[in-house]
């Protein structure tokens, strides 16, 4: 039996910090600039933040 599998769009978000590389993210996107593409949301989630 052969089942489909959908496709399903994601995005991989990462956050790296370094004290040793003081320019990561220009060398990052010097190194991908047709890879990279700034990430447009799709919907809002309210978050609600108590005092």
């Amino acid at each position: 039996m052969e089942t489909s599998t959908p496709e399903v769009a994601y995005a991989l978000v990462i956050r790296l910090k370094t004290p040793s590389v003081a320019n990561l993210y220009d060398q990052v996107v010097r190194t991908y600039p047709a890879r990279l593409e700034i990430l447009q949301p799709l919907i809002d989630i309210p978050i609600n933040i108590r005092p």
